[in-house]
């Protein structure tokens, strides 16, 4: 429950940079502790195609007397008037061209294939053969993890360290190919990272590239080929507010919140195990939100909503160049001298061996090798710290009106400060160039419409009243099928406020048709939101999440 309308609360925001991400983390639906108000009378379900007349939706095969008489391109809504056309005829003669078979793929270009590898049946196949059979086929799956070093999106281009090392690869291993000989191409699978090795096992993926330390529990699970990044310290990183701070006994009865999944648990517990024999209380392990992975976590700390976490010490020197407020302690290891490599099934030795002949001269301390790792690692104009401190003191004047219409619609409030932060950064004085207006950039033809029916959205309580009343009637209208989620019919609703309901649902079909769940959001439907429509409306719903997430932990801590 959240606080009352009165209650004023001191909101520690995250510092949240996404550095062109096309698809952004694991699914957050653990974090969004969000209610939905049931309808006295439920509307329709999301998929069907007969939306009744009334509807203001962008009716899937046509607009059938809309309601809403809302700027649109091409089956497109955008209250935010922030995107760009999209020529849907072509857009789905592009969609069909993809269904073609591995072959045909292969002669798309190296951007088209990347994205192919999130739709196609290869994502959906189990193979678990070995490098033999991988060149037949002519296809190397790499389960990668997102963030802003390893695997992202920089000006419309796919960057990141583990991306340019298997671009390397692929090139070497189809080096001296005979006329009857197959390439192979890499294929890029992002996947939640306490996921991988399942998948992996299954026959979902034939690697690993994950900046994933050996250890001996992973080491159970897969095989791991010869490091390509030695001598890793995981070092101790504190908000600067953090004082006494000399030695790892005095993590003894703090908490430290690290990524689930990493090695920094594993660590963290054998540190326990040295504080019980000294009868000193353990450290309180906070195993946090599977969205978030150490970049998203040190953006935390930054901003003070975490106060302790544990990180690789080349990802904490980077991020210490760009966020001030996070303190490195270089001389506090919980593990020193790791070793980070990528992993493969036990039995694939051929492949394993053939990756280990590429690592031999592009690990770090090769030519190649550094100059990869300089360019993510050392280069700190891939990050940046986004958000101000004068920013931190705008919602608390909103509160109660973001209380008021949270109630009122069945959102938490916290959820609809997350969305205006993203949509105007809390200036209400901020018009788009379309014409979207104030806190909740709403365009004043939304507003008055019937549904809506809010006036005057130059006010500040109007505007923020008409915003949740039209996020409010995307939920229930479009996304109110009982197969969905509460969580995901919020994530939906965002993704539809910001692309058109029209849109998402053409997008959640075509989904279904690749095997990805409609009805989820993260790591499905918005693989096709990235492919079809580009960066934008993938980045705002883990933007709008991924800021909820911080407000919620600021909340419960204060």
């Amino acid at each position: 429950m959240g606080p009352t309308q009165n209650q004023s609360v001191k909101l520690a925001f995250v510092a949240v940079a996404i550095a062109g991400l096309v698809f952004v983390h694991p699914p957050m639906a653990a974090t969004l502790f969000l209610t939905a108000l049931p309808p006295s009378n439920p509307l329709p379900p999301a998929l069907p195609d007969d939306t009744p007349e009334e509807s203001t939706a962008l009716t899937d095969a046509a607009e059938r007397e809309p309601a809403l008489e809302l700027e649109r391109t091409n089956e497109r809504q955008d209250p935010a008037g922030d995107m760009d056309d999209v020529n849907l005829a072509a857009l789905d003669a592009w969609v069909i061209d993809r269904k073609n078979d591995v072959d045909s793929r292969v002669r798309q270009t190296d951007q088209e294939c990347d994205y192919l590898t999130l739709v196609n049946s290869l994502r959906q196949e189990q193979f678990t053969g070995d490098l033999d059979e991988i060149r037949e086929r002519g296809v190397l799956r790499v389960l990668i993890s997102m963030g802003r070093t390893n695997f992202f999106f920089s000006h419309g281009e796919i960057r990141g360290f583990e991306y340019e090392l298997f671009r390397e690869f692929e090139k070497e291993v189809n080096k001296d190919l005979s006329p009857s000989q197959r390439p192979i191409r890499v294929f890029f699978i992002p996947t939640p990272f306490d996921e991988m090795m399942d998948k992996l096992n299954q026959g979902l993926g034939d690697v690993v590239a994950a900046g994933m330390t050996i250890t001996p529990d992973r080491s159970k699970k897969a095989r791991f080929t010869q490091p390509y990044i030695r001598n890793v310290n995981e070092v101790v990183v504190v908000n600067r507010e953090v004082k006494n701070l000399k030695s790892l006994e005095d993590l003894s009865g703090r908490q430290v919140y690290v990524r689930p999944g990493s090695s920094y648990s594993e660590h963290l517990n054998k540190l326990n195990a040295s504080l019980a024999s000294k009868n000193l209380p353990p450290i309180k392990i906070v195993r946090g939100d599977p969205s978030l992975n150490t970049d998203d976590i040190l953006e935390l700390v930054n901003s003070g909503v975490i106060k302790i976490t544990v990180a690789d010490s080349h990802i904490a020197a980077l991020w210490a160049r760009a966020l001030p407020d996070i303190r490195v302690h270089e001389d506090l290891a919980v593990n020193t001298g790791g070793k980070i490599a990528w992993a493969v099934r036990k039995d694939t030795h051929q492949l394993r061996a053939e990756l280990n002949d590429f690592i031999r001269s592009h690990r770090k301390g090769t030519l190649m090798g550094n100059i990869f790792y300089d360019r993510y690692y050392k280069n700190a104009s891939w990050i940046n710290n986004s958000i101000s401190p004068q920013d931190q003191e705008k919602l608390s004047p909103l509160e109660d009106l973001f209380q008021k219409y949270g109630d009122e619609y069945g959102f938490d409030w916290l959820a609809l400060a997350a969305q205006a932060y993203q949509e105007s950064g809390f200036d209400h004085t901020k018009t788009s160039r379309k014409g979207a207006v104030g806190v909740m950039q709403i365009l004043p033809s939304t507003a008055a419409d019937k549904v809506v029916s809010i006036p005057d959205i130059n006010d500040l309580e109007n505007n923020i009243h008409a915003g949740a009343k039209y996020l409010y009637f995307l939920r229930e209208h479009y996304f109110n099928s009982p197969d969905i989620s509460p969580e995901d019919r919020v994530l939906f609703a965002w993704a539809a406020y910001n692309a058109g309901p029209g849109r998402i649902n053409h997008l959640r079909r075509e989904a279904d048709l690749q095997g990805l769940d409609p009805n989820k959001w993260f790591y499905n439907v918005e693989k096709m939101a990235a492919m079809d429509i580009g960066r934008e409306t993938v980045e705002y719903v883990a933007n709008v999440n991924k800021y909820y997430v911080a407000f919620r932990l600021g909340y419960e801590r204060s």
